[in-house]
Formats: C-alpha cells, structure tokens, sequence
C-alpha cells in the first residue's frame, strides 16, 4: 500500500510543478510579448508583418477569457 500511495503522492507532485511551470512560462511570455510598442510607431490603417505575428501571438497567450492582473 505504501508504494501506491507514493506514486499517487509522486504523481501529483510531479502534476502540480508542471502545471506551475506552464502557468510561469505563460505568465512571462505574455510579459515579454505585451512589451513590444512596434505598432505605435506605424502609420493608421497599415500593419507590418511583425505586428500581425505579436499580435496573434497575443491573442493565442491571452486565452479566451482576459483577465486583468494588477
């Protein structure tokens, strides 16, 4: 019984560090993507390549539901 449980315990440790690592990797991509200010300096109605990359990069990042951080 002891070796189940240990692998039960093993395996939510294992989950839970994944799932922190995922939401951190998330958390800073979208911190590094939401840096960018290209687009402010290109002229209205016209949108570089680059631009249409962070911005779909941001949209996959940002999930379906946004939520503010503070």
């Amino acid at each position: 019984q002891h070796h189940r449980l240990r692998g039960v315990l093993a395996a939510a440790l294992f989950a839970s560090c994944l799932w922190g690592a995922l939401i951190f990797t998330l958390h800073v991509a979208l911190r590094l993507l939401l840096s960018y200010h290209g687009w402010l300096l290109e002229p209205h109605g016209a949108m570089s390549s680059p631009t249409k990359t962070w911005l779909a990069l941001v949209r996959i990042f940002s999930g379906r539901k946004t939520m503010l951080f503070s």
